[in-house]
Formats: structure tokens, C-alpha cells, sequence
């Protein structure tokens, strides 16, 4: 297991950054701070493959948890068809069959109450909805939500901060919370535990078909860490609840309570990019995290810039999941889970649904005339055309659209001075679709979304991702532009063989119409084409991602989306190491990154020449006179036969350098005289001594000096505790352990292995491991090596430092090496 750990404690992020007021709220929803751009969000991941998801989450549970491990049990009573406790006006909510309350004892006189709202008509989808920190579900349209997930037929547990109202506790204060703990109970629990106790019960009660959840402020919190931890919720939405910690304190920052900047938490166990990471990884999983550009409260402006670059890497080292983060810049001012951010959670939700407002000035544009109405059928906004420009447009334009059919549809309020014969027009991008005109006089009676009425204009083709809707103010009467709403029926159809190689993923899987225009990668199927059309590959693994799926990638392990294969052999250019020379086998007896059939220079002096013909000759009269050994290096057609084939390769061969060879540029060093074993473009001996190792290469010196890692690809050379060992092999990533000493053969170096009983916790077992072995102290030849920290041989003050370091860390490592937690790790 690897595992890769930021440094840094909060008080150093207040120091480097600094929370200045001086910045205004206005400064900073429109710009990135330049001290919040210094930071180097890549600093704080600790999280660098599948392995490391699950060795982070395992510490969160065990620090959260203190030990008694994940809960597994159930509320303590289960009231049904009970009044809301949330204090919801159950009568106007749609698709409600009844309310189950659930209750449940934390411990340290806490006590949490939450509703469970069934429907009528359910989907068999299960979704959690956190109000944060608000008294009641009317604050922050959090009862706008409730109604359209129940819309939408999901099942909703609805809850409540600790101590927050219909939950009762010694306070409300959660900055007091923290004067709870105790060894055996960590505070944190009481955000968690209401959550998880309630899951534990809908999932035994009724059959759901996945799990999701969303939440607004501390709810968008709570969801960030709750998803992070329980892999059972596939889906999470968190909404203006959480930014990184460099952001909180930095200049555009603003306060935060106990739970949100615990250093026990998010320095000691996971940052907040590492909570993004987890919530987001496995199979099917994703997570979409929404921001208010404009918010009234906090985590505003544009700070999400600064680490989406780094989570982009971060999530492309994961096998599968999908982390997004959608800005909302409408509803300014406010601190909420606006109209436009439920539209992002329902498709986040898998119904993909796009809408914009007339009020939307960065999706909307309009000529004179357009004035402005303060209420709608959808939220509160419409735009009027007055009857002296009638020949004004207004359009609407809908962004980033998957390429499919969609049915469009419009709202408005009805009245009688309204146009009879409004008109709109349907345009994917340039190419336009539809036309319709409606009578505005009568209001739209189709169907229902969002609370609000709506009728269709049809259904259209978008290809480019682009569609836009016009409406022309020319018409007998008022024209209102209301809200457009777009939603995905279908794929465009596809002319060819939907699936010609029968592995259930279709050529056009995205539904554009053009097969190959939107290829899968492996990571997550979906709406995605076939990028092996022709070879079965259900999994559709692409390694490299080129766009070319491994069952008929001629390089897997090489980005070549053109496949370039000069000499036709089955290897593409990038990685042959014969370029121009058919070598399929690719041997390469002297390990130098050329293969033996377009390498003749076996003194290695970068030049065929005499001497090697010296070897060749005495080479071919042993093999005629012996043929029990041969020299490998110049049996060039690999047939294990010195012969006449082999003098014509190296007649073909004299006077050039070895190669082309797919493993030598001008930024590599003469491979041919230096190996480079792990092919990471670090020779063994860089500094050409004669000895391996004796001036090893990091981050910052990558020539003329040694492979610090010299079997593991580590092309960056990463040394954090600069002993000479990169990060990739190092039993002990952050300290320095040059011998990499390994008594247990547990994969974690003596200096950072202060767990002497492998039970993957250092706690009280191993305090006493540890003090028996101190007092014997020098007599070594009594002391377990396991306890000999700094293996110099005696237990002493060194060993006394590493341990209590081990102790505050809890558990062993952070290791680079792969297999670190098994034993023997070889």
C-alpha cells in the first residue's frame, strides 16, 4: 500500500496566507486571491491509488470511532406515520404516503430525532437530505428540495445538526463539543451517528436500489465527510458546505466551527481534498460538489480554481469514480440549495435536466425592450416584451449538453393581454431545428417540474452540445420569457453496427450519432463509445488513455492515440524499442533499451564499430565449435543461434549508432552505456562513477546523478525525507531511513514502525514493548529489533522521539512500497 501524506498544520496555513479583512466580500466572489494561488493544493493529497482510499478511510474510522469501529446498529425507536418532528407541513408535500421518526441516544445526553419520508410512488431510490445549520427545513430552500426529490419518487431521511432543533443535547454550540471527548469517545461521532443509524434501518426495512446524499451548509459538510467514510452512499451532493482549509484561513476566508478544522482530522488523518477523493472513488460512485459564487454566508467566490486542477490528477490515479464541482451564479446573496443548484443535484441524480431562467445573464442574451416582472411560475423572475420592440430576440442558451434528443419546454404566467402567437425557435448551434409558436394567454399545462408548470415546444436533435432557444417579441400581444427546461430522452440514432463486436458497449454508447467522438476509459462505462469497437473489451480498460482501449492498443502503457507502428511488428513507435525494424519479441539482452536487432554495439561505446566485430567473429567461431553457449547480445534474430543471419544484421548495422530506439530523446542520458532497468528515463549510474547509488537524483536534480528508486518507474524522482531513497521505494516516506531497516518485513521501515504488534494501531501494547525494551536500553543483545527505531543497535533518546512521533501518528508509515501491511513485503 502506498500512501503519500501532506505536511503542515493549520497554524502554518494561517501564517503563510494570513486572514486579512482588508479583502473585500465583493473582491473575492469575483477573483483568486494571489496568495491563495501560491499554495500548492497538491501538498495536501494524501491519497495516491485505490489502496490509499481505503488505508485513509480505515484511520478516520478508527480515530472517529476510537476503536469500537463503524456503527452498525439501529435507532433506539421507530415511530410510524408520525407528525414531521423537522416541523414540515406535511399536507402540501407531493407524493407523500407517510413519515416514520427515528430516534436515537448518542451518548454524553445527546439525542437525535430524524424524519424519514416515504413515498407514494418511489423510484426504490434512498437519498439523505441535511438542513445544516438551520432550525428548521424552510431556511435555505431546503424544503423546496424535500418537495422535488419527493417529486422525483426518492425515499429522504431529513436531519438536523446535533443540538439544533428537532435534536436536543447540553448545547447547540459546536464549538463546545469538543469539550465532550474523552479516550473513548470522540465528539465527531454525534454528526455521524444519526446518519448512519438511520441508514442501518431504511436499508433493513426496505429494499432501495442505491443510496445518495445532499445537504446544505453543515449539512453540505456532514455530507462531505459521511460519503468519505461510507461507501454505500453512491451519490453525494454537498452544496456550499466545505473548501479546503488553505481557503478558510486564507485571505478571502471567513470563520469556521470546531468539526470543520479539527487538526485531528484534516491534518492528522485526511484533508478536505482527500474527504473529496474518497467520496468520490469506486465503482459507480461520484460526487458533485456545488458552490455559490455568490453566497450570502461562505464558501464563496472562485477558490475551487485553485485545487480542481490537482483533483483532476489525483482522480485519474483511481481506477473508478467521477468528482465534479458545479458554480452556481444565480440566487446572489443567498445561502442556499437555489432552483438552479436542485436542476445540478437531480442530474447529479441521474435525470439530466438543464434549465435556465430568463434571470440568468451569463446564459441569457436579449435585445432592448425586455423589462423585468418580479414573480414567475418558476422563481420569482420573467422578462416582458413591451410592444415597441417587438423585433427584439431573446435567447437562451443551454451549455455543455450531452450530444442526444431532448424535450424542451417553457413556463410563464398567463394573463390576457398576452400574445396569442409567441414565437421560438430551436438552433443546435448553427444548425437550426424546430420552430413553434404558443398562446401565451393560456398557461402551460404539459407536466409538472420544480413546482411549477410547463409546456413543450418539441423534441430536438443537439449534436454540438449547444442549443439555443429564441423568442421573438414579435406577436400580437406580450411576450414573456419565462424558464426554458431541456431535458435528455434519447440518443441520436446511429447509422452502422451498434455493438459489432458483441461485448455489450455500443460503438455510439454516448448516443451523439458519431461513433468514436465520445470513447470510454474503463473508469466509468456509462454513456460512453466502444474504444475497441471491433476486439471484445466489456471492461474497456485504457491504461494509457488515448482514447484507445488495451485490448487493441498497440501500446498500453504509452499515450499514441494515431498507433504509429513504422515497422509494422504489433509495437507502437512510443514504445518499441526497435522503431524502424520488426522486433515483436522486443529482446534485449543487454538491458540498454535497444533491442538486439538494431543493436550491434555491444562495448556500448554509442557507435557500431571494429571492436564489435572482434566480438561478433569470436562469437560466431565458439558458436560453430560450442553450441552449448553463445553470447546473447548478438544474437540478433533471437533464434538462439549464431549464423548467417545474425553477420548480415551486423553488416547492416556497422558504422551507425544503436536504435532508433522509442526509449532515448535528448532528455535521456546514453542508455547504452548506463542501463536504466525501470525504463523511467533515470540511469542506474547517472554520474557515470561506477557506482549505483553513491549520488542518488530527487525532485529538484534530475541529471547526472542515480536512480533513487532503480526497479520502480519513478520518472520525478521524489525524495521527501531526502535520504537517497525515492518516495516510491522508501519504507519511510518522511523519515530518513537510508539502511530502509525493516525488522518485522511489515513494508514500514523501524523509524516510522512504533506498531510493534501489527495490529495496524500503535497504542498501549506497544507502549509497553516499547518501555521494557528502554530500560534494558544499550543491552541489545536482549532487545527486540522491531523496537530498535534508529537500528543503531540501543534502545535511547532517538528511539524514544521515534516512538512518541508513531504514537501521535497511530499508525505505522506513511510507505511508498506496494505491498506495505503484508508480511513478508518483499
Amino acid at each position: 500500500m502506498r500512501l503519500r501524506w501532506g505536511g503542515g498544520g493549520l497554524g502554518f496555513l494561517v501564517i503563510l496566507l494570513g486572514a486579512s479583512p482588508a479583502w473585500t466580500t465583493n473582491f473575492c466572489m469575483n477573483n483568486i486571491h494571489p496568495l491563495d494561488q501560491q499554495f500548492d493544493p497538491r501538498s495536501l493529497i494524501r491519497i495516491a491509488s485505490d489502496d490509499d482510499v481505503e488505508v485513509v478511510r480505515a484511520g478516520l474510522v478508527h480515530e472517529i470511532w476510537r476503536g469500537t469501529g463503524f456503527p452498525t446498529d439501529f435507532p433506539d425507536t421507530v415511530t410510524e406515520n408520525a407528525p414531521s418532528a423537522l416541523g414540515i407541513d406535511t399536507d402540501s408535500l407531493p407524493n407523500l404516503l407517510r413519515v416514520d421518526r427515528l430516534e436515537a441516544h448518542l451518548g454524553s445526553g445527546f439525542h437525535s430525532v430524524v424524519d424519514y419520508f416515504l413515498p407514494i410512488d418511489g423510484n426504490g431510490r434512498l437519498i439523505v437530505l441535511h438542513q445544516g445549520h438551520f432550525s428548521d427545513f424552510a431556511a435555505g430552500r431546503v424544503d423546496e428540495t424535500l418537495t422535488v426529490l419527493l417529486e422525483e419518487g426518492f425515499a429522504v431521511l431529513g436531519l438536523a445538526m446535533p443540538g439544533y432543533p428537532p435534536n436536543s443535547g447540553p448545547t447547540a454550540g459546536h464549538n463546545e463539543l469538543v469539550n465532550f471527548a474523552t479516550g473513548r469517545f470522540n465528539p465527531m461521532r454525534l454528526f455521524l451517528d444519526p446518519v448512519a443509524l438511520s441508514l442501518n434501518h431504511a436499508l433493513k426495512a426496505h429494499q432501495y436500489t442505491d443510496v445518495s446524499m445532499t445537504g446544505l451548509s453543515g449539512g453540505g459538510w456532514t455530507t462531505t465527510l459521511y460519503a468519505a467514510i461510507d461507501t454505500r452512499v453512491s451519490v453525494s451532493v454537498p452544496v456550499a458546505g466545505s473548501l479546503p482549509i488553505y481557503l478558510r484561513y486564507g485571505p478571502c476566508g471567513f470563520s469556521s466551527d470546531w468539526e470543520q478544522t479539527e487538526e485531528s482530522i484534516y491534518v492528522d488523518q485526511a484533508s478536505y481534498l482527500d474527504l473529496y477523493l474518497m467520496g468520490s472513488a469506486g465503482s459507480g460512485r461520484k460526487r458533485v460538489q456545488i458552490l455559490n459564487q455568490f453566497d450570502g454566508c461562505c464558501f464563496w467566490g472562485l477558490g475551487y480554481q485553485t485545487y480542481q486542477p490537482a483533483m483532476i490528477e489525483a482522480m485519474q490515479r483511481l481506477s473508478h469514480g467521477t468528482y465534479e464541482v458545479y458554480l452556481n451564479t444565480t440566487a446572489a446573496g443567498e445561502h442556499s440549495i437555489s432552483k438552479n443548484a436542485q436542476v445540478s443535484l437531480l442530474r447529479a441524480l441521474g435525470r439530466p435536466v438543464f434549465v435556465v431562467d430568463s434571470v440568468y445573464e451569463d446564459s441569457v442574451t436579449h435585445g432592448p425592450g425586455w423589462g423585468m416582472s418580479p414573480s414567475s411560475a418558476y422563481d420569482r423572475h420573467q422578462r416582458q416584451a413591451v410592444y415597441e420592440n417587438r423585433e427584439s430576440l431573446f435567447v437562451y442558451h443551454l451549455r455543455d449538453l450531452p450530444p442526444g434528443i431532448y424535450r424542451v419546454a417553457t413556463t410563464w404566467l398567463e394573463g390576457e393581454n398576452r400574445a396569442q402567437n409567441a414565437a421560438f425557435s430551436m438552433w443546435d448551434a448553427e444548425t437550426p431545428r424546430l420552430e413553434v409558436r404558443l398562446d401565451q394567454r393560456e398557461a402551460p399545462d404539459d407536466f409538472s417540474f420544480q413546482s411549477a408548470r410547463w409546456k413543450e415546444l418539441g423534441e430536438v436533435e443537439v449534436r454540438s452540445g449547444l442549443l439555443h432557444v429564441e423568442l421573438n417579441g414579435m406577436a400580437n400581444g406580450m411576450v414573456v420569457a419565462g424558464t426554458i427546461f431541456a431535458e435528455r430522452i434519447g440518443n441520436i440514432p446511429f447509422v452502422g453496427e451498434p455493438d459489432p463486436d458483441g461485448d455489450g458497449i455500443s460503438s455510439d454508447g454516448s448516443g451523439s450519432g458519431v461513433a468514436g467522438d465520445a470513447l470510454c476509459d474503463g473508469r466509468e462505462p456509462g454513456q460512453c463509445d466502444d474504444n475497441c469497437p471491433e476486439v471484445f473489451n466489456p471492461l474497456q480498460t485504457d491504461r494509457d488513455f488515448d482514447g484507445i482501449g488495451d485490448a487493441c492498443d498497440n501500446c498500453t502503457g504509452n499515450s499514441n492515440p494515431d498507433q504509429s507502428d513504422v515497422d509494422t511488428d504489433g509495437l507502437g513507435d512510443v514504445c518499441d524499442n526497435c522503431v524502424e525494424i520488426s522486433n515483436p519479441w522486443q529482446i534485449d539482452a543487454d538491458l540498454d533499451d535497444f533491442g538486439n536487432v538494431c543493436d550491434a554495439d555491444y562495448d556500448q561505446d554509442g557507435i557500431v564499430g571494429a571492436s564489435d566485430f572482434v566480438v561478433l567473429r569470436a562469437a560466431f567461431a565458439n558458436a560453430r565449435t560450442s553450441e552449448s553457449f553463445i553470447e546473447p547480445i548478438v544474437d540478433h534474430d533471437g533464434d538462439g543461434v549464431i549464423g548467417v543471419s545474425d553477420f548480415a544484421r551486423f553488416r547492416a548495422l556497422f558504422g551507425r549508432e544503436p536504435g532508433p530506439s522509442a526509449f532515448t530523446d535528448i532528455h535521456r542520458l546514453q542508455l547504452w552505456a548506463f542501463p536504466d532497468l525501470d525504463g523511467d528515463g533515470v540511469p542506474l549510474d547517472g554520474d557515470r562513477s561506477g557506482i549505483v547509488g553513491d549520488l542518488t537524483c530527487d525532485e529538484s536534480n534530475l541529471e547526472g546523478c542515480d536512480d533513487n528508486c532503480p526497479k520502480i518507474y519513478n520518472p520525478d524522482q521524489f525524495d521527501a525525507d531526502g535520504d537517497g531513497v525515492g518516495d516510491l521505494c522508501d519504507s519511510c516516506i518522511e523519515r530518513e531511513n537510508a539502511s530502509q531497516v525493516d525488522s518485522d518485513a511489515d513494508g514500514y521501515g523501524n523509524a516510522c514502525d512504533a506498531d510493534f504488534n501489527n495490529d495496524w494501531f500503535v497504542g498501549a501494547e506497544d507502549f509497553s514493548t516499547f518501555r521494557s525494551a528502554f530500560i534494558l536500553g544499550a543491552n541489545s543483545e536482549l532487545v527486540e529489533p522491531i523496537v530498535d527505531m534508529n537500528a543503531d543497535g540501543a534502545i535511547g533518546a532517538v528511539d524514544f522521539s521515534l516512538f512518541i512521533s508513531g504514537m501521535r501518528n497511530g499508525i505505522p508509515g506513511p510507505s511508498g512500497l506496494d505491498c506495505a501491511g503484508s508480511i513478508p513485503c518483499n
